[in-house]
């Protein structure tokens, strides 16, 4: 029989300083666990469900976690009617999800998958598929208005999910007055690869850095875009981690997510996120702020959950 050892870390970070600090620590993870078989449904206590910002910490490539998570994102949404799931994707790759829960093309999850191994290669498995599936099929059963919808924070993962998002928003017929919208809608995807805009030399990376500012937050397109027009502001605006010359990658998550909560209208919302083991840690980490971190300073501290899974007997990619 499998084991998974969960270890929730609740509202307080323990720094480390001295022998007692550690032992309070130890003591503390030993409290807090649950140790489950892995059939086993995961329930956190009453209060816990009374949090908004869910972190579900895991050690990439272990085949377990993409199960736990979608027990977590279960037994929070029964609890307190969560909508928001803001998996390890970015913006685009969340758009094409969504797709795909509306649509259930498995040849659309099949190529995200494939994508995702370009992002975090221990994931893309057999695994994250199946995660997906199951997670249409539960929704599927849900409401309209009550369905999940998945967020994407990271930084971008794919140019070319990037350019098919882009020219997916772009307006059919486009005005003469838009000649810089009109390149992008006719930008063969051909001449993309993934990594595109790690190449300074390729040509879209190029177009970018001279028209950016163009793009970026220009009035003139709300008439184009229409109610669209937030979304490809915020799609716009993921080009800009490329011309920062520090490229600090947790806080571009952390902005992601404070630019699509007045978008989709999160303040008041719970939304549940899925990020590697470091991300989800409360305290700083060798000095440096992670994204649950950065929730616990601009939120309230109450607010965050972390959630941190262990696995034994699990094979790891």
């Amino acid at each position: 029989m499998k084991y998974i050892k969960i270890i929730i870390l609740l509202l307080t970070a323990i720094e480390l300083h001295g022998q007692s600090a550690k032992k309070e620590l130890k003591s503390y993870l030993i409290e807090s666990r649950q140790i489950i078989e892995s059939d086993q449904s995961i329930l956190l206590a009453d209060a816990d469900y009374e949090r908004q910002y869910f972190f579900y910490g895991f050690i990439h490539g272990s085949q377990k976690t993409q199960e736990i998570d979608l027990q977590l994102l279960k037994s929070i949404k029964a609890q307190n009617g969560l909508k928001y799931y803001a998996p390890e994707v970015d913006f685009s790759m969340a758009y094409f999800l969504n797709r795909y829960l509306d649509n259930g093309s498995e040849d659309l999850l099949k190529e995200l998958v494939h994508t995702y191994r370009y992002a975090v290669p221990q994931d893309a498995s057999v695994a994250f598929f199946e995660k997906f599936r199951k997670l249409k099929t539960y929704n599927d059963q849900l409401p309209d208005e009550e369905k999940i919808i998945i967020l994407g924070t990271d930084r971008m993962i794919s140019a070319i999910w990037f350019l098919r998002h882009l020219q997916e928003l772009l307006p059919e017929n486009l005005p003469a007055n838009a000649p810089l919208l009109s390149k992008l809608k006719e930008y063969p995807e051909s001449q993309l690869g993934h990594f595109t805009f790690y190449d300074e030399t390729s040509e879209l990376y190029s177009f970018f850095s001279k028209n950016w500012d163009q793009l970026y937050e220009n009035n003139d397109y709300r008439t184009i875009f229409g109610e669209d027009f937030p979304n490809w502001n915020h799609l716009i605006y993921q080009v800009s981690y490329f011309f920062d010359e520090k490229k600090k990658r947790e806080k571009r998550i952390f902005d992601n997510f404070r630019k699509q909560e007045v978008i989709y209208d999160l303040e008041d919302q719970p939304v549940y996120f899925n990020f590697g083991y470091a991300h989800v840690l409360q305290a700083e980490f060798f000095n440096y702020s992670y994204l649950a971190n950065r929730f616990k300073n601009q939120y309230s501290p109450n607010s965050v959950l972390t959630v941190l899974a262990i696995m034994s007997e699990s094979s790891v990619l």
